[in-house]
C-alpha cells in the first residue's frame, strides 16, 4: 500500500486527511430513493435538504 504524505492517512478509498473518518452515509443521515425534482423549479432546492446522486 502506497504511503500516506505528511497530515494525511490512506484508506480503502485512498488518501483523506488524518481528522477525517470513514463513515458510511447511513450512518450520518436518511437515505431516501427515488427521482431527483426538477432542477428548473427552484423550490425543490432550499436548504432544507441535500440532494446527492450515486455514480456507479
Amino acid at each position: 500500500m502506497k504511503k500516506a504524505r505528511e497530515g494525511y492517512k490512506m484508506t480503502e478509498i485512498g488518501e483523506i486527511p488524518k481528522e477525517w473518518e470513514l463513515l458510511k452515509l447511513k450512518e450520518i443521515g436518511e437515505i431516501i430513493t427515488g427521482n431527483t425534482p426538477t432542477t428548473s423549479d427552484k423550490e425543490n432546492f432550499g436548504e432544507e435538504y441535500l440532494w446527492v446522486s450515486l455514480l456507479i
